[in-house]
């Protein structure tokens, strides 16, 4: 008798013949699981779908192509602090020894996924690198508190639909529209450049008093985000606006209405707080009480106050806030026999100021030649001192009127 071998797949077949006989052929299948093999891309994107594939062979390389009936899952579990779903792989999954799959994880990071079979412990892992996906919402901060029209912090956080910062934000998009309840924040577009790591930190300026929150836009993706409500308080007093009867009796008391505005004419409503009172200088020749009205008569930035006037003519009323009170001067340094003493620099503008005020303290004296040479040295020293102009045009009318 003779035999012959030969392999059909995984079935050997044994041959037997002689001269009159027939051969027989043997079913060899692939023995226990010998290995997993885990096929899966090595980047994939923060909660989108991605293909992996899982082979079980045996110890010969033979795929298991009855691993369905054996009846073992296969678990996968991650390195990483995210979810992987789905984790337990079903026997029903394999046909033909293979499983091929759609798997998700939602966090941004790189992980190393590992496929084990339950009952051999065999095992096999791959690394993988999660990238996020695109920009969905922003987280914004800011002071709680700002003045109008001036610079403030504001940080501002790119995040995608799973809570992954998008660091990539600065290349993959064009940048945002920041934007508050009244009046624009400046500036209003931050470009995508300013975003390092997928995080901008800016500085911005609101110029108009309110309670309400920053909103954030992404410009294309319109992807949303917004602060918590920030309080923007009015900046100092620049000007008031006063409100005068028609007509008033001589030695009678009226009514007048001030009002206290910063230079993005907002009411200061705190001006009570925050301000220093106000003088009031009559352009008439008579003599006006009270001439002086403290910072806690405004009430919500408004002060109705009481005044006599002790002439019978028309009255114009200027009304200027108090100078604010000169630095104490320190005492003079004794300088060492020999030594000439130092010269400090004085800056002209500072100077001018100084004379600004003499000269409002002067008015309200009653000072009128004193005044002027204070405000005619104000502008030699500051040419561009538009206040003191406009106050040196009205004292003169005022002397002018004093002299006939």
């Amino acid at each position: 008798m003779h035999f012959k071998f030969f392999v059909i797949g995984a079935v050997v077949c044994i041959m037997t013949y002689n001269y009159n006989e027939a051969f027989t052929a043997v079913n060899i299948q692939a023995g226990e699981p010998g290995k997993i093999v885990l096929t899966i891309e090595a980047q994939v994107q923060a909660g989108e779908p991605f293909l992996a594939k899982i082979e079980v062979r045996d110890v010969h390389d033979n795929l298991i192509v009855n691993y369905p009936q054996m009846g073992r899952a296969i678990k996968l579990t991650t390195t990483g602090k995210g979810k992987l779903s789905p984790d337990v792989i079903a026997p029903s999954e394999f046909i033909g020894g293979v499983a091929k799959l759609s798997l998700t994880y939602n966090k941004s990071e790189a992980i190393t996924i590992t496929a084990t079979e339950e009952v051999s412990g065999k095992q096999s892992e791959l690394k993988v690198v999660v990238r996020h996906g695109k920009v969905n919402y922003f987280l914004v901060e800011a002071p709680s508190t700002v003045i109008a029209g001036q610079n403030f912090h504001l940080r501002i956080e790119s995040y995608d639909a799973y809570g992954n910062l998008v660091t990539n934000y600065n290349s993959q998009n064009k940048g945002v529209e920041i934007a508050i309840r009244t009046g624009k924040i400046s500036p209003n577009i931050i470009p995508s450049s300013i975003f390092t790591n997928g995080i901008a930190s800016v500085e911005v300026m609101c110029a108009k008093t309110q309670s309400s929150a920053i909103s954030v836009m992404d410009i294309i993706e319109r992807a949303y985000g917004k602060s918590a409500t920030v309080k923007v308080e009015p900046s100092e007093a620049k000007r008031f606006l006063v409100s005068v009867p028609v007509n008033a009796v001589a030695g009678e008391i009226f009514t007048v209405r001030i009002e206290a505005y910063d230079a993005f004419d907002n009411l200061v409503a705190n001006y009570d707080k925050v301000g220093r009172g106000i003088l009031i200088t009559p352009q008439g020749q008579g003599r006006i009480r009270p001439n002086e009205i403290p910072a806690s008569v405004f009430v919500n930035g408004i002060a109705t106050v009481s005044l006599t006037y002790d002439r019978a003519e028309p009255l114009g009323l200027l009304i200027t806030e108090k100078p604010r009170q000169l630095p104490i001067a320190r005492p003079e340094e004794v300088t060492p026999a020999g030594e000439k003493p130092k010269e400090e620099a004085v800056d002209p503008k500072v100077e001018a100021k100084a004379c600004y005020e003499r000269a409002v303290e002067a008015i309200n004296l009653n000072k009128y030649e004193e005044a002027k040479k204070e405000l005619e040295k104000c502008i030699a020293l500051d040419p561009g001192h538009t206040e003191a102009k406009k106050l040196l045009d009205r004292l003169n009318i005022i002397i002018k009127l004093e002299t006939k």
